[in-house]
């Protein structure tokens, strides 16, 4: 907020926990009393927990889900309701390529962010022709630092080394500002699906094309990275 206003532009900030289904309901109902109606809604909140199946619990896959697939619904769903009785409006859901494929040691986000992908893209689909569109986001690794906000279980050194790396080479990920402006673009165009990073779109045609080649694949990654202690 502090960036934004740095730049001339008025910001309000209310904080909110995405998992609680009734605060979101009250929070859409302030910012549309006090601010008028919401026309542009991105959500973008999330965790990422790393590490293999052995050292995961139940409770990270509930905190996973309870972000990340039941934050875009609680978030949407007030939302949209209000958009359909202006009869326009855009939703943007950012997802992940970890939603169209299980990327090892990464069990808990590939689960929440399947589920992610498939509400955003239905949700596009029961709107359609209403004025109000959504917009399914699908990145595959941005350098925004998330590495140093991970949660890491099992053998935590290692784990955070292949993940850091990874989060940081330019052939696998794509700069934070560009990837912000293809997104921004995308859902204001009400475009269906953006992939704005190359992995994203090589990832899911070659799953596609080669299912059963990309679970070898995935195994034998998974195979490489290290064991639980």
């Amino acid at each position: 907020a502090d960036q934004l206003r740095a730049d001339g532009t008025s910001v309000e900030v209310h904080a909110c926990d995405v998992r609680d289904e009734a605060a979101m309901a009250a929070l859409v109902e302030r910012i549309d009393a006090e601010s008028g109606p919401i026309e542009v809604l991105l959500h973008v909140a999330g965790v990422i927990q790393v590490g293999p199946l052995a050292s995961l619990s139940r409770d990270d896959f509930r905190e996973a889900i309870d972000i990340m697939l039941w934050g875009p619904i609680n978030t949407a769903l007030p939302v949209s309701a209000r958009m359909l009785t202006r009869s326009r409006g855009r939703i943007g859901i950012v997802t992940s390529v970890g939603g169209l494929i299980a990327a090892p040691h990464l069990l808990p986000y590939s689960t929440a962010k399947f589920g992610a992908t498939g509400f955003s893209r239905g949700l596009r689909s029961e709107l359609a022709g209403t004025g109000v569109t959504v917009t399914t986001v699908e990145p595959g690794l941005m350098r925004t630092g998330s590495h140093l906000n991970a949660q890491f279980v099992g053998d935590q050194g290692p784990e955070f080394a292949w993940f850091s790396a990874a989060d940081n080479i330019p052939l696998l990920s794509m700069d934070a500002d560009r990837a912000a402006g293809q997104i921004v673009d995308a859902v204001l165009a009400g475009r269906a699906v953006v992939q704005p990073t190359p992995m994203a779109k090589l990832a899911g045609r070659v799953d596609a094309l080669a299912p059963n080649l990309t679970a070898l694949l995935l195994g034998t990654v998974t195979r490489l990275l290290p064991d639980a202690p």
